[in-house]
């Protein structure tokens, strides 16, 4: 154990974005964690990339916050197809020169995305103790979901399907910069850049659902290439001190691809979710009212939901189905009326979300390293079937377990909750009394517990 004092911690925290400009459950994360640790009386930094096409490769500080000026590109869910701008060599000399006067005792890092490995090699070098937590799976997976480019989940370690997956869907080399940008950032809701981005998705989504992986031409190049930005990856996570796994499913992902690393699973929570169990106060109606909560991307399982929800329809069954999150205009009113667009919701409407509806349904295809919107439906006694792949799974699995689903038996557990009602209410009481953590500040003690046992 290294002889720090409980409150005077140097922590740096590297990320590819802070809210509101970067959305999603990471950047969130990382900014309430922050201020959690400030608030304890540590020292709190926040390194972020910049790209930019053309750049000096240096480290400056802009209201507060530091950034790697001509960062390496962020990446996203369809990949990339030039793999060396993503390992280029960043200058030591600015970096060495950040660390020295930053001086921090801790770097946690969240994400590999738009770090270069220089900034770990001179970390060591200075012998700056490391943290990751395993937010994405980025650096296992190029495309950071394991679902290949015909919308399949990837089972395999092969480096020549990684390499026809990015080859398929792999981002033009120019979008991660544009998208990095600040006039984007800006302007991304309004809704003509809205429109050119969903039309830009489905696009690519679709072009690589017409193309088959297996068959798909690569050349030995093109695979070596890729084999190279993994290794470079794989030095990378070398590199780590210790893994923060914020559920057990990332533990055994990234324990199932590098060898000789340790950690600690400790689930994860949010500045914004309180326990609010005892204000559930919904009441069960003639039919079951089930809730998705999620975006309309293929491998966060909504098709398959639907197609589930289709067949109990057939049999006769009534129930809805709310849909929040997203524009769900394509499935509004399907089934007879039972689906509904929701559309999207604030932070301050949690309460009115959860209580219109009986049962979350979370159905990821792909693997979902966490997954907040479970914790926060159980923070207001909202019963939850989860799928296997959703890392918060974990909330569940000691007291709920039978409500972990896989593809092949949701429409079984969906009917056994339509079919007896008295589970919903039986559940919900029983969530009252299990043991959940959702406060912030203690999530802080139990990372600066694990900060001072490295």
């Amino acid at each position: 154990m290294r002889s720090y004092g409980m409150n005077n911690l140097n922590i740096l925290h590297y990320t590819f974005g802070l809210p509101p400009k970067a959305t999603g459950g990471l950047p969130l994360y990382v900014k309430d964690l922050s201020e959690s640790q400030k608030k304890a009386g540590h020292i709190v930094n926040i390194l972020l990339p910049k790209q930019r096409i053309i750049g000096k490769d240096k480290i400056y500080k802009k209201n507060g916050i530091y950034y790697i000026n001509n960062s390496l590109p962020v990446s996203s869910v369809f990949g990339m197809k030039n793999p060396n701008d993503y390992m280029r060599s960043y200058s030591k000399d600015a970096i060495y020169s950040f660390l020295t006067s930053v001086h921090p005792d801790i770097i946690h890092i969240h994400t590999l995305m738009g770090l270069p490995k220089e900034f770990l090699e001179i970390a060591k070098d200075k012998n700056i103790k490391i943290i990751y937590t395993t937010h994405d799976f980025y650096g296992l997976c190029l495309k950071c979901n394991f679902i290949d480019a015909n919308g399949r989940v990837c089972e395999n370690h092969d480096c020549v399907k990684c390499t026809k997956c990015n080859m398929i869907n792999g981002l033009d080399n120019k979008i991660p910069y544009l998208i990095a940008t600040n006039f984007y950032r800006r302007f991304k809701k309004n809704k003509l850049i809205n429109f050119l981005k969903v039309k830009y998705r489905n696009r690519n989504i679709e072009y690589g659902h017409r193309k088959t992986v297996d068959k798909h031409k690569v050349t030995s190049f093109e695979v070596s290439k890729f084999e190279e930005l993994l290794s470079y990856y794989r030095t990378m996570f070398s590199m780590i001190d210790k893994f923060h796994f914020n559920s057990s499913l990332t533990k055994q992902v990234f324990e199932s691809y590098l060898s000789n690393i340790t950690g600690k699973v400790i689930s994860i929570t949010l500045e914004h979710i309180k326990d609010c169990r005892n204000l559930k106060n919904k009441k069960i109606g003639d039919k079951i009212i089930f809730g998705y909560i999620g975006r309309t991307e293929p491998y966060k399982g909504l098709d398959m939901l639907m197609n589930a929800l289709k067949k109990i329809d057939d049999k006769g069954y009534d129930f809805e189905c709310l849909l929040y999150g997203d524009d769900f205009t394509l499935y509004d009113n399907l089934l007879n009326g039972k689906i509904k667009n929701m559309g999207i919701y604030k932070n301050n409407e949690l309460l009115k979300v959860f209580n219109s509806f009986d049962v979350l349904i979370v159905p990821s295809i792909c693997k979902e390293t966490f997954g907040f919107i479970v914790l926060e439906a159980l923070s207001y006694g909202t019963p939850v079937v989860v799928s296997e792949n959703t890392g918060s799974k974990d909330l569940i699995k000691h007291d709920f377990e039978k409500y972990i689903t896989t593809n092949d038996s949701i429409i079984e557990i969906i009917l056994e909750i339509i079919n007896n009602s008295t589970i919903i209410i039986k559940y919900s009481n029983m969530i009252k009394n299990i043991d959940i953590d959702f406060d912030i500040h203690e999530h802080e003690k139990k990372l600066t517990e694990l900060y001072l046992n490295l």
